[in-house]
């Protein structure tokens, strides 16, 4: 199945691989004796394979999905487990790991390893970045004395409301703890099936003490099938830069038309 939608996507390579076939059978109709006639039509003809943006995208989109499936059958058995398909991806496919429940238990667990120090220098270092994407002149040693002040610097007390409060949020301690307790409550779900009286109060004590194993041992497959999964992406983006291509051509061609129309 995937060979034929890629053969279909490659429309072009299709056509091209096919003259040789399609000349030889106009010559056996009109007879061998119009072949050097054909030939040189054949050469002077220029044939373009063409598939509409719709069709790719719909090509793409079966690619993913299948691609998808396969690797998610291959993540549930090798992962050797009574937990369901649904305790560990919900329902969704491989494009949102984000709201896998596996993937949250694996974000906590990056935290909870990390220890305090460590989740301050990494909030640290994402405030620090997402204030410096929204004021590229801002600096490291602005942010410091924000974050140990609490307060922020004289030249930004008339910056507007809305970016004011991006940096207050990022210069704020408590919300190194509030994200740790927010990525326990989304992982939640998933580590009372293993664990029923787990609280936000002693999951720490219950990582200590190696009760996810079993989750540990998931998450190792889990790894494996999102690498192939994104490395499977790759391999197939140049169709979805000519469904990107495609829409932007079309945008602008709508665009200029609805200018003329407006004139």
């Amino acid at each position: 199945m995937e060979e034929r939608i890629k053969s279909f996507l490659e429309s072009h390579k299709e056509l091209e691989e096919k003259i040789p076939i399609f000349k030889e059978a106009f010559i056996k109709f009109y007879g061998e004796e119009s072949r050097k006639e054909i030939e040189e039509l054949f050469e002077k003809a220029i044939f373009i394979g063409y598939q509409d943006p719709d069709s790719i995208r719909f090509g793409v989109d079966k690619l993913l999905k299948d691609k998808s499936n396969d690797l998610i059958n291959q993540f549930i058995n090798n992962s050797n487990t009574t937990l369901s398909r649904e305790s560990l991806l919900d329902t969704y496919t491989l494009d949102y790991p984000n709201l896998h429940p596996i993937n949250r238990y694996k974000e906590l667990r990056e935290l909870f390893y990390l220890q305090e120090d460590g989740r301050e220098n990494t909030f640290k270092e994402w405030g620090y970045s997402k204030l410096k994407e929204m004021m590229p002149s801002f600096t490291q040693e602005e942010y410091d004395k924000m974050y140990e002040s609490k307060e922020l610097l004289e030249q930004y007390e008339s910056y507007p409301n809305w970016l004011k409060g991006n940096i207050q949020y990022c210069i704020d301690k408590e919300n190194i703890k509030n994200s740790y307790l927010e990525k326990y409550k989304k992982a939640e779900p998933l580590l009372k099936k293993i664990v029923p009286g787990i609280t936000e109060e002693n999951f720490e004590e219950y990582f200590s003490s190696n009760a996810f194993q079993e989750l540990d041992r998931i998450v190792v497959e889990y790894e494996k099938v999102m690498e192939e999964y994104n490395s499977y992406r790759k391999e197939i983006k140049p169709y979805q830069e000519e469904i990107d291509n495609n829409k932007r051509i079309s945008e602008e061609i709508k665009e200029k038309y609805y200018k003329v129309y407006l004139q």
